[in-house]
């Protein structure tokens, strides 16, 4: 959003809103002069990674506001399918090695998860899944390797992904994606 959001408790640190993916040019793949890099996408998964964190190590309370804020704004940018990333069409799930798509997922996916485990909120939870379902969906729909979208070691990251969400909900498709992706694909 454009307003700041204070950091810490003294409200003396804040951060704002730098651009917007509202301003990205899907035509030209660009944010008003900027370039999207393949990596794109995987800084709001980063970010509620990083609070999730911090919070654990300072219980500020308006961290956690700021936290939920953040995390629900992060499921609103959710498609109904899953899909939290910023392709389209072809460049979806890798675009077959032109982006780090997966890699954004996975982040997407680790900061939800992490930000249930603050929060104890299932929505973020929900979100992570569906977000995992959506990225199982696709490879698994499409008969496609997880290494076809390349940059594998970035890529293939989304078998942690994959194994955290088998150790909270105990689904096999998510054990048998990572062991997949570890054993056959890395």
């Amino acid at each position: 959003g454009k307003q700041p959001l204070p950091v810490n408790g003294n409200g003396n640190q804040k951060f704002t809103e730098t651009f917007s993916v509202d301003r990205v040019s899907t035509s030209a793949n660009k944010v008003d002069d900027y370039e999207i890099f393949p990596w794109y996408g995987e800084f709001a998964g980063k970010i509620l990674t990083g609070m999730a964190y911090m919070y654990r190590v300072d219980k500020n309370e308006e961290l956690f506001k700021a936290g939920n804020r953040f995390a629900d704004a992060l499921l609103n940018a959710q498609n109904d399918d899953g899909y939290i990333g910023i392709y389209t069409g072809m460049g979806v799930m890798g675009g077959n090695g032109s982006n780090w798509d997966l890699w954004n997922h996975y982040h997407a996916i680790y900061g939800l998860y992490q930000w249930y485990q603050i929060s104890g909120s299932e929505k973020y939870l929900n979100g992570a899944i569906a977000a995992a379902d959506f990225v199982y969906r696709w490879f698994s729909g499409n008969n496609k390797q997880y290494s076809s979208a390349g940059s594998q070691s970035m890529n293939l990251a989304i078998s942690h992904g994959f194994a955290i969400l088998y150790k909270e909900t105990k689904n096999e498709k998510y054990l048998n994606a990572a062991k997949s992706i570890v054993l056959t694909e890395w």
